[in-house]
């Protein structure tokens, strides 16, 4: 079972740090997402950082809680995303 486990941290490590990899490196289509918000492209700089902290904290045992704090930003652009393309008011 200890093996499962590891097995899906390590997927969803991997997902998390190809999403963060290229806010990082400046992918045009991650960073007109925060331009046409008004964002500046540092933001999504910022949000990348913010996932690849969460992705490798997850793996401490004693800082998991906390490991898992740096996504908060992240998420809160995903839902600002969905919200936005459905017509509704961002948070």
């Amino acid at each position: 079972m200890k093996y499962v486990v590891w097995a899906a941290m390590a997927i969803v490590t991997l997902m998390i740090l190809m999403g963060s990899v290229t806010k990082l490196m400046g992918n045009p289509a991650a960073t007109t997402r925060f331009a046409t918000r008004g964002f500046p492209a540092l933001f999504a700089t910022f949000i990348g950082v913010c996932e690849i902290a969460g992705a490798f904290g997850i793996w401490f045992r004693r800082t998991d809680v906390v490991g898992k704090n740096p996504l908060i930003p992240a998420r809160w652009d995903e839902e600002t995303t969905k919200k936005a393309a459905s017509g509704s008011r961002p948070m």
